[in-house]
């Protein structure tokens, strides 16, 4: 995390946590309540559409074979490849990670460019990709094992196997707990879990406030 600096005029807040986490439901309500967010999953999105040189990365080095017949990516068969072969996984990530980060400083530049004030950025693989040190805090969500398991299934229609892969292969919560500013933890409702955003963003404004 950096430094407390005290002339800045915003906020650049990263919100992270593993996958069923609960991620984007946190970041909808920090929109909500007015703050400007950036998504690092849209971002993804986007770089590897048809035509985009992140696509183009990722069908020359693994092939057609993760095509759909309408030539966009197989995104089923390109998680089954991340979940089965570390290898793939970790050639996917060096493929990509870098125009997801381009494009996600071009939004934050953008964005104080544009004084917002309080700037969210939800960054799914922060501690993975070593990025924490880049924002003044850190906002992690976490669940447990088996709720984010649940949360899969039923929001990407996974099998269970997948899922539990998916959770597993991740940073453990408790060590990225012991890394962040904020803790918000999502194992009960949707309206539990607003109630903590509403709060965390009282606080955060209130940082705001003194630098005004």
């Amino acid at each position: 995390m950096e430094e407390e600096n005290h002339n800045k005029t915003y906020l650049k807040i990263s919100v992270t946590g593993g996958a069923g986490s609960g991620k984007s439901s946190v970041c909808a309500r920090f929109k909500e309540l007015g703050a400007w967010v950036i998504s690092a999953d849209e971002l993804a999105r986007k770089v590897v559409r048809p035509g985009s040189s992140g696509f183009k990365k990722i069908v020359e080095h693994f092939g057609k074979a993760v095509l759909q017949s309408d030539g966009t990516l197989n995104r089923r068969k390109m998680r089954e490849i991340m979940l089965s072969d570390e290898t793939a996984r970790k050639d996917l990530e060096r493929l990509i990670h870098p125009e997801i980060l381009g494009r996600m400083n071009v939004e934050i530049r953008k964005a104080v460019k544009a004084a917002h004030r309080l700037i969210i950025v939800e960054v799914p693989l922060l501690f993975e990709l070593n990025m924490a040190g880049e924002f003044d805090h850190v906002v992690m969500i976490s669940a447990d094992s088996d709720i984010k398991v649940e949360r899969l299934v039923n929001r990407d229609r996974v099998s269970y196997t997948d899922a539990r892969a998916l959770v597993t292969v991740q940073i453990p919560d408790k060590l990225k707990e012991k890394q962040s500013d904020y803790i918000i933890r999502n194992n009960k409702s949707l309206k539990e879990l607003i109630t903590a955003v509403d709060d965390l963003y009282c606080r955060l404004a209130a940082k705001l406030s003194k630098t005004a």
